[in-house]
């Protein structure tokens, strides 16, 4: 990679390069006024479902998308081309850089307000800029939240610092884990492996007390332990556990297996160094674990920074591979001498999917997107306010908004389509905002008065759950104290939890454009236990030929079917949407995505799902 060190000098050359900056806004939050209206619902979770469908559209004029939601929610439409080969600065003041090719953000409505039942959106056809979109292969999601009425209050959360709240649902009842932050470390006494346990069911209007508190610090048994990023489970083995000192000689990966009759944890010495794989270089981040891995968010603080995405063997505990991230989190200036001193600024938090790893970091405005493989794929630059800050004096110079805050924490949903973030003391009061597909900035989240605006720096913990069940939603961590229900730390309430609220949402997705294609499944006894794509049939073929494939028991990841020239350049789109496990079989005619003819000759047609990619080639016959 070239190195590039993006400051604000550099967002004025991107502003030069981009032309004339759009405008982009966002509403206003209304101001805190001390005041909170208190969930009256907590233990039940009911599960926001928005449906959706693919939709004909010849790339002129206005078009409806039709949709179906369970519950009352506020809807964004978000519109993208797919098969873009487009790369390079984008958005406002060039904010989003596209660094390989993928789908294109086109545009993202307001929010709106919809009731339960069948609904539509109508798009003008028009992109962010209000330039006409034209004809062409699209494809829409519709992400819906449910802030038009009070969240659930679902169980205890962290209140401050660098806390962070833990969600597993295959504990029965799923359980929630709590880490606080620097705070109650520093001032209220308690130890960096001091853990708060719930549980998601319980009511805790009732119950404000129903929680434990656990400990760790039989691993991290030593003097100033920082683990910045909190406990992590295990994503195969629930009885494993995973945590981390950020520096010095006791700073790396420590592995742990949960003793539930003591209520602590304990080291699994099978791991590393009697549990414990030491930091190459200072410091250790975020993690997740990943499969056979865990995935590390390494800060670099050496003299010349390297940051990065590191990839830990969960066996060996050796650093395997580092995905350089350098360009990006680091920060040029000039010190009391005048020289120039370049410090590395993150990565500082990670969300994982099948789809690849997001990023964020307290320290720096970017947020950056990369594959499993270590392909980087786009990053959110300073520039289209959301995230971003930027002083009032750089923004008069700039041309831009002002913006502040400091991103705190950022999750995917299952597809990868939509990432959502905190950002803490933004100028603006949002409670969360949203990126899309390619790093695009969709939209910011607020509460109404039926909620009660939170202080803006009231939240700053967000876990999302995806997974097709009961409890999928935002978990949304809030300052105000599970017991007291106030801001302030009562007397006698060594770093008690706050309050976490449910708040429902989901993402639909579908085609738009061209003339729709169908996939179809086939019956079959059993379902698949791996992805495949198999050979077309006929082939060499004349008009039509048939394609199957296969997608594996308990997949949700999003699966792409498409036909290429033998260019590399799209033809036409076959299948794009998440598909649950079986063998399936879609059909090409042809013609490429505007119904036209395509001439004879070889093409190839691919089909990825999350990391599994395979392609395979058909002859056309005229």
């Amino acid at each position: 990679m070239r190195k590039l060190r993006f400051s604000l000098s550099a967002v004025a050359m991107v502003l030069v390069c981009a032309g004339t900056p759009q405008a982009q806004t966002f509403p206003a939050a209304p101001a805190w006024d001390g005041n909170f209206s208190l969930p009256d619902v907590s233990g039940r979770f009911t599960s926001l479902q928005v449906t959706t469908e693919n939709v004909n559209w010849g790339g002129t004029g206005s078009v409806q998308i039709p949709f179906t939601l369970n519950q009352r929610a506020t809807v964004w439409l978000a519109v993208y081309r797919t098969g873009s080969r487009e790369t390079g600065a984008r958005g406002p003041n060039g904010a989003w850089l596209r660094l390989e090719p993928q789908d294109l953000f086109v545009y993202v409505s307001a929010g709106q307000s919809f009731e339960a039942g069948d609904n539509s959106f109508t798009w003008n056809g028009r992109d962010w800029q209000g330039t006409a979109a034209g004809a062409g292969t699209y494809s829409f999601d519709l992400i819906a939240i449910n802030n038009l009425d009070k969240p659930v209050l679902a169980g205890p959360s962290a209140r401050t610092g660098f806390g962070h709240n833990l969600i597993d649902t295959r504990q029965s009842p799923p359980e929630v884990w709590i880490q606080e932050g620097e705070r109650q470390i520093d001032e209220l006494g308690h130890r960096a492996g001091d853990m708060i346990r719930g549980t998601l069911g319980t009511d805790y209007l009732a119950n404000p007390n129903a929680w434990e508190r656990w400990s760790y610090n039989e691993v991290l048994n030593f003097e100033g332990a920082r683990t910045l990023e909190g406990m992590r489970f295990d994503d195969q083995d629930p009885n494993i556990f995973w945590a981390t000192h950020h520096s010095g000689d006791t700073g790396g990966l420590y592995k742990m297996r949960i003793n539930r009759a003591a209520k602590i944890w304990e080291r699994e010495s099978s791991f590393g160094n009697d549990g414990f794989a030491k930091n190459n270089t200072d410091r250790i981040m975020a993690i997740e674990p990943w499969g056979d891995i865990v995935y590390a968010a390494h800060w670099g603080r050496e003299a010349v920074p390297f940051c990065a995405i590191e990839v830990w063997d969960k066996t060996t505990g050796e650093i395997t591979r580092a995905y350089d991230v350098t360009e990006f989190f680091t920060r040029t200036r000039l010190d009391e001498n005048g020289n120039e001193v370049t410090t590395g600024q993150g990565p500082g938090q990670i969300g994982v999917n099948q789809q690849g790893i997001w990023m964020c970091t307290h320290a720096w405005p970017n947020i950056a997107f990369v594959k499993h493989d270590g392909t980087l794929m786009w990053v959110n630059l300073n520039g289209d306010v959301l995230g971003d800050n930027v002083s009032e004096e750089d923004a008069a110079a700039l041309g831009i908004t002002a913006a502040g805050g400091t991103n705190i924490q950022i999750q995917p949903d299952a597809s990868g389509h939509v990432a959502f973030f905190t950002t803490n003391g933004n100028n603006r009061g949002s409670s969360f905002s949203a990126v899309g597909r390619d790093g695009a900035a969709l939209f910011e989240v607020t509460y109404p008065s039926t909620l009660g605006p939170f202080q803006p720096t009231g939240a700053w913990f967000l876990r999302v759950v995806d997974e097709g069940k009961q409890y999928d939603g935002l978990y949304w961590g809030s300052s105000l104290s599970l017991v007291t229900r106030v801001f302030e730390y009562a007397a006698g309430e060594k770093y008690g939890p706050g309050m976490l609220l449910y708040i429902p949402f989901d993402v639909a997705s579908g085609a738009l454009g061209g003339k729709d294609t169908a996939v179809e499944e086939v019956e079959r006894a059993g379902l698949p236990s791996r992805y495949s794509l198999k050979a077309a049939y006929p082939n060499p073929f004349n008009p039509e030929t048939t394609i199957e494939f296969s997608v594996p028991a308990g997949a949700r990841d999003r699966v792409r079917v498409a036909v290429y020239n033998t260019a590399g350049q799209q033809v036409a789109s076959l299948v794009d949407e998440p598909l649950a496990g079986g063998v399936y079989r879609t059909a090409w005619d042809g013609r490429d995505q505007q119904g036209a003819p395509v001439s004879s000759g070889v093409y190839f047609y691919r089909m990825q799902a999350g990391a599994f990619a395979a392609s395979r080639t058909v002859t056309l016959l005229k």
